[in-house]
């Protein structure tokens, strides 16, 4: 996946700007006090799984990158289980990479208050988890990465999210990433454009067909619960949450590659139409829709047929 890899050229040094790889997407609506615990949990079980010495650098409150300790991860965590009820906010970026550099690994969280009167009434926190992209000719990493979205998804209160290959950034030079990762999306279906802002307008929705889709059980019901679900999916599989269900549209995590057909996507098609009714929508994932049509390509998949689901 190297070849995906986007570059800027900064006081004479590549840096990297945009990397593929595999993420876990969370949205969660309850309140950021009553939420940020079960964050702190998932952050835990995420540096558990990684290793803690893995992440190398975080953003601090002047948005500058500096060198992650043990005590700051300590300290976060501590904040996120005794935020009080009037709390602002809070946000996190742990990166593997070095200063603004993109890493194989990022634990990103951002969450806000809902004021009254609520300016932005869809509005919801973000926890997105990061990883490497998987070996090529590797299957053994599927099911034990399953069993720790499953995991994380247990310890969150989410009310939809995603895993799957996506394009990773760190939030630094905006407008060329956004250009960067705009130009890579219509042609590689299977990936997420990790775009932080769908959060201000996901209450209530979901981000639209991954190789792994998350519904809570609201969402869920107004789908048509779960029966729906099994007869709209047929080549899916269904892995019950504590609070909700993780569709599994593929096998393997599909690139969706346009110029070869597609044929790895499985029943994302499939998933697609079925998450139409509660399917956010933008207009241009930070550029303007006459440049990227981002409508466009969230109903990528809807007119789509589906793929066998283990198709190499």
């Amino acid at each position: 996946m190297d070849s995906l890899i986007r570059t800027i050229r900064l006081k004479g040094k590549d840096l990297v700007l945009v990397r593929p790889g595999l993420t876990l997407t969370l949205y969660l609506d309850t309140p950021l006090h009553e939420c940020a615990p079960g964050c702190a949990d998932a952050l835990e079980a995420y540096l558990a799984h990684v290793g803690p010495d893995t992440l190398r650098t975080y953003v601090a409150d002047n948005g500058q990158f500096r060198p992650l300790s043990s005590k700051q991860i300590s300290k976060d965590l501590r904040n996120l289980r005794k935020l009080p009820p009037d709390s602002e906010g809070y946000r996190i970026l742990y990166n593997q990479g070095v200063e603004s550099e993109v890493g194989t690994h990022a634990i990103f969280f951002e969450g806000s208050a809902f004021a009254e009167p609520e300016p932005l009434p869809d509005k919801t926190h973000l926890l997105r988890l990061e990883l490497p992209p998987p070996p090529a000719e590797d299957q053994s990493w599927l099911e034990p990465f399953i069993e720790f979205v499953c995991q994380i998804a247990n310890l969150v209160p989410f009310q939809s999210g995603n895993a799957g290959f996506a394009f990773k950034h760190v939030g630094v030079f905006e407008s060329q990433m956004r250009k960067e990762i705009n130009r890579l999306l219509p042609r590689y279906y299977g990936f997420d454009p990790s775009y932080d802002p769908a959060r201000f307008d996901m209450k209530g929705r979901s981000f639209g067909a991954h190789w792994l889709t998350l519904l809570r059980t609201d969402l869920i019901q107004k789908l048509g619960g779960m029966e729906a679900l099994r007869a709209a999916l047929p080549q899916a599989e269904l892995r019950p949450l504590d609070q909700g269900v993780l569709i599994r549209a593929a096998r393997r995590p599909p690139l969706g590659d346009v110029n070869r057909q597609c044929t790895d996507i499985g029943c994302m098609p499939e998933v697609a139409r079925l998450l139409r009714p509660i399917r956010y929508e933008a207009k241009g994932f930070g550029q303007p829709q006459e440049v990227f049509d981002a409508l466009a390509w969230l109903a990528r998949y809807d007119d789509k047929a589906s793929q066998p689901w283990d198709a190499p």
